[in-house]
């Protein structure tokens, strides 16, 4: 028999364990019921388990840990801000119970801002995965480099709502590891590539408001070129058939995604709904490093009069606001 049980796995380093907490913190804000949330990773002590199972409350925390994994034929290269760990997601399927048919997959730099009953509910049994498009969907170079159609388009990995069996039963797996030790050379995004590749005619689009990327937050200026300034940047790697959906999900997110460098706990981000982020922060025992050398970076911006992150549209900024009001 299948477990009916609500299953989220969140693969992390001992590093990350703060953010691990703000998210674990907002899910449980939005969505009163139990959850089993497994922590995928290597290197936690029972006092760090300790730690999250304070913030899952009585919800249950099962650590896998992945100690003594090889990792040799894995794409890990010294100039990306990648760690070993975004593979453990490819063992999930082996490390959770048989009886378990679904799971969500979420990364750790990702703030709930909603419910999410209807997500579990969605029937994936013909698909090997739930994802929402990426802000690169309909960027020819990424299929040209990963070499699949482009009609399947391309999906981020943030968030994935997993069918167990169909991995289990079609060994996705062993074919995700074999494109990463077959082709290294295209696993540009790693984890993220090799799945787009291998399961790509098996992708269950998600709502957007399930992924909120940092780049959507410029649909109000995609869809509105007379605001762009020639300094702003574009970013619209996406088909314009996409956009009234973007502008939905970002208006009602649910997870809110701070993709690449600008982390909603380095001082010097202010990407929308950092403040989110801080505020869950706030409600924690953690709190940030005082970032000396950020503190001097804001201040010489402010001299100089540059901004301080990119500019996004005010709209973005005015949907966080109303997420605020509804958590004060």
């Amino acid at each position: 028999m299948n477990d009916n049980k609500k299953h989220i796995v969140l693969c992390i380093t001992p590093a990350w364990i703060m953010q691990a907490c703000v998210l674990i913190t907002s899910i449980l804000y939005f969505n009163k019921e139990e959850f089993t949330f497994h922590i995928v990773g290597k290197g936690f002590s029972s006092e760090d388990i300790a730690k999250i199972q304070k913030y899952a409350k009585t919800c249950t925390i099962e650590y896998h840990d992945m100690s003594k994994l090889d990792t040799s034929k894995l794409v890990i290269r010294p100039e990306d801000h990648v760690t070993v760990e975004a593979y453990f997601r490819f063992f999930i399927s082996e490390l959770l119970d048989k009886n378990i048919d679904k799971c969500l997959y979420l990364d750790s730099d990702i703030i709930c801002t909603g419910n999410f009953e209807e997500l579990f509910k969605r029937d994936i049994s013909d698909y090997a995965l739930g994802m929402v498009y990426d802000t690169n969907y309909s960027d020819i170079r990424f299929f040209n480099r990963l070499q699949y159609d482009m009609k399947y388009g391309y999906f981020n990995s943030g968030v994935c709502l997993i069918n167990l069996d169909y991995w289990r039963e079609n060994k996705i797996p062993e074919k995700l590891f074999d494109y990463v030790a077959n082709y290294p050379e295209r696993c540009w995004f790693h984890d993220q590539d090799a799945i787009n590749y291998v399961c790509h005619s098996k992708i269950l689009p998600l709502p957007v408001s399930y992924n909120v990327q940092k780049h959507f937050w410029w649909i109000y200026y995609w869809k509105n070129h007379k605001t762009y300034k020639k300094s702003v940047p574009n970013w619209d790697y996406i088909e314009r058939a996409k956009f009234d959906d973007i502008e939905a999900g970002c208006n009602n997110p649910v997870f809110v995604h701070f993709t690449c460098i600008q982390k909603p706990w380095k001082l010097d981000t202010f990407v929308p709904f950092t403040k989110v982020w801080r505020y869950f922060l706030d409600t924690t025992d953690f709190k940030l490093p005082f970032q000396l050398k950020l503190r001097i970076k804001m201040f010489i911006k402010k001299i100089i009069k540059r901004p301080f992150d990119n500019k996004y549209p005010p709209e973005a900024y005015a949907v966080e606001e109303k997420v605020l009001k509804k958590l004060a």
